[in-house]
């Protein structure tokens, strides 16, 4: 279960493949440093708070969201997943729950 819920951070985070498979099989490979997206999350979102406290600039809202990355921040408009990537989540649990 741990592998596949890191497959997430693997592609966001645009790990190596080298990089993921060693820190998930070996103790060898510290976890990886988040804060500074951490940081830059929570100032967004607070200044997403202000924004609707005090009414003077409209707020990002659902359909568009912040996508934060290491080198950029954007907003950008929700796509509901298509057939192939909801399939490949469905197979990839099947594997993880029965297999290992």
């Amino acid at each position: 279960m741990f592998k596949g819920t890191l497959e997430y951070y693997k592609n966001e985070g645009e790990w190596t493949d080298e990089w993921f498979e060693n820190f998930v099989n070996t103790d060898k490979y510290p976890f990886p440093q988040i804060a500074p997206i951490v940081l830059a999350t929570a100032s967004l979102a607070s200044l997403e708070v202000l924004k609707v406290i005090t009414g003077k600039w409209e707020a990002v809202a659902a359909p568009k969201y912040w996508h934060i990355k290491p080198n950029y921040a954007s907003i950008d408009e929700f796509d509901p997943p298509d057939i192939k990537r909801r399939f490949g989540s469905v197979i990839l649990k099947i594997k993880e729950r029965f297999v290992g």
